[in-house]
């Protein structure tokens, strides 16, 4: 623990290492300072108008990095949640009691996760990536070779409401997540960066390609692991599920 300004701080640090940022970005420390959590941010936890609209967490976030001149919307999606995992070890502790629905049954049952346990997942530290966020890929199927970048927070945001807008517009039951992902992902197409080819590569994207891209991307993306061994106690399901990093994680105990 720091001071900084007279309240507490650590440095936390990125599963990127910073590695995949340009030179001129303060991220390329592969460390952030963050301020503890105080009543100032419970206030912002408890906003009625952020969570209608849906900036909770990223509110929480700018508040809590204490270098204003840093974007959170510049973290690779790996680092922000590393950020948020942090915030709530330092707002609330470690043990983090979640309840969670059984797949096969549907039941809920209460774990609690030691936060400070959750692996780092690393992605491709070779040299050819320091400072450049883009990475190459054949597709199994198709045989294309693609390059790619790994996404940011901003570009999520972006991902999340381009693809609401086109279910809305198209007045459709399907939320296009996947395709409007690869598109916001995916920088050429054997060499070809015409946004209006790529586009159409990837609506005809064999399922077996889109897959491949899918799980390739990652793992090159530093990351925490939030999945844990769950073992229903009503069932016999048993499995890795995923944390949700949501408003609600922030709580020091969830409802069963």
């Amino acid at each position: 623990m720091t001071e900084n300004k007279g309240f507490p701080t650590e440095f936390i640090d990125l599963p990127s290492k910073g590695w995949f940022y340009p030179e001129n970005s303060p991220l390329t420390s592969g460390k952030v300072e963050m301020k503890y959590m105080s009543a100032h941010e419970e206030d912002i936890l408890t906003s009625t108008s952020l969570l209608q609209k849906g900036l909770v967490i990223d509110a929480l976030m700018k508040s809590l990095l204490v270098d204003k001149t840093i974007s959170y919307d510049d973290f690779l999606l790996g680092d922000r949640n590393a950020l948020i995992l942090a915030a709530r070890i330092l707002g609330y502790g470690k043990d983090y009691a979640v309840a969670i629905e059984c797949p096969e049954c549907k039941k809920k049952a209460e774990k609690i996760v030691d936060l400070e346990k959750l692996p780092v997942k690393n992605g491709d530290f070779s040299p050819e990536h320091k400072g450049k966020n883009e990475f190459s890929l054949q597709l199994p199927a198709t045989k294309r070779i693609i390059t790619f970048k790994l996404l940011t927070n901003g570009d999520d945001k972006l991902v999340n409401k381009e693809a609401e807008a086109i279910q809305k517009a198209t007045k459709s039951d399907i939320l296009p997540l996947i395709t409007t992902r690869m598109r916001a992902s995916i920088l050429t197409i054997d060499g070809d960066a015409t946004k209006g080819k790529i586009n159409q590569f990837i609506q005809e994207m064999p399922a077996r390609d889109s897959r491949a891209f899918r799980e390739y991307g990652t793992k090159m993306m530093p990351d925490i692991d939030m999945r844990v061994d769950f073992a229903c106690p009503y069932c016999s399901f048993s499995n890795l599920l995923e944390i949700p990093l949501d408003a609600n994680f922030f709580w020091p105990r969830s409802e069963v």
